[in-house]
């Protein structure tokens, strides 16, 4: 009887410490999943910081009820405030836009024989923004950098992928919302501590899907690149 008494004492005792070894792994994973959170998105915000100006490629498909928008892009950004976009294939080929954080306007034209008729309008009208109403002020990493900093402390959806990516959910709330979308997936290069994959989605459905290459920062730009 006092022998399985202490079988019964021993086999208990080692329960409990496996019990408080599996908590302790879960308490250290989730702290480690968080630190590298943590450290993915300070690493964008810190890059952001150092960007005096920027060009990049952007391939963008965009969905609206049955309607669809695939374009590839060239943005041309300066921390003045100041965003061009020159559409390189795709709908609208050839057009350019051009916000002025000045007028808080844009300006451009369109592709083909009408590029000669030049306008200036609102950075909310139709011919400003794509077929979910994303602006072109909506459209530079520093834009992106200004949401996270925002909602940094709110919780997110992380997960690290293979390659040295990572990806985040956040969430936009209220006024927030970009193209009506409540939610963004960002995808990250923890090496370079850039998005080179970006979701907005309405619930769970994606309303667009951009993809980021050949970034370059901190470079010599056309004087006028910023006036048509």
């Amino acid at each position: 009887m006092k022998k399985t008494n202490i079988l019964l004492f021993l086999f208990s005792l080692n329960f409990v410490l496996l019990s408080g070894e599996i908590k302790l792994k879960n308490a250290n994973s989730e702290k480690g999943e968080t630190s590298t959170k943590e450290i993915v998105i300070q690493k964008f915000l810190d890059r952001m910081k150092t960007v005096e100006n920027y060009e990049c490629i952007i391939n963008v498909n965009t969905i609206a009820g049955r309607r669809q928008q695939k374009r590839e892009m060239k943005i041309y950004y300066d921390k003045s405030g100041f965003v061009r976009l020159d559409i390189l294939k795709g709908e609208s080929k050839g057009s350019v836009a051009i916000y002025n954080p000045k007028t808080d306007k844009v300006r451009g034209h369109k592709g083909g024989l009408l590029k000669v008729i030049k306008l200036t309008l609102s950075k909310t009208d139709r011919q400003t923004t794509d077929i979910r109403g994303i602006r072109i002020d909506q459209a530079s990493f520093v834009f992106f950098a200004e949401r996270v900093e925002k909602f940094k402390a709110d919780p997110m959806l992380f997960s690290v992928l293979p390659e040295e990516k990572a990806v985040i959910t956040m969430n936009l709330k209220g006024k927030y919302r970009v193209g009506n979308a409540d939610k963004w997936k960002l995808y990250f290069d923890i090496n370079t501590g850039l998005i080179y994959r970006m979701e907005y989605l309405h619930g769970d459905s994606l309303v667009q899907e951009n993809y980021y290459s050949e970034f370059k920062s901190n470079i010599e730009m056309k004087k006028n690149i910023f006036k048509i």
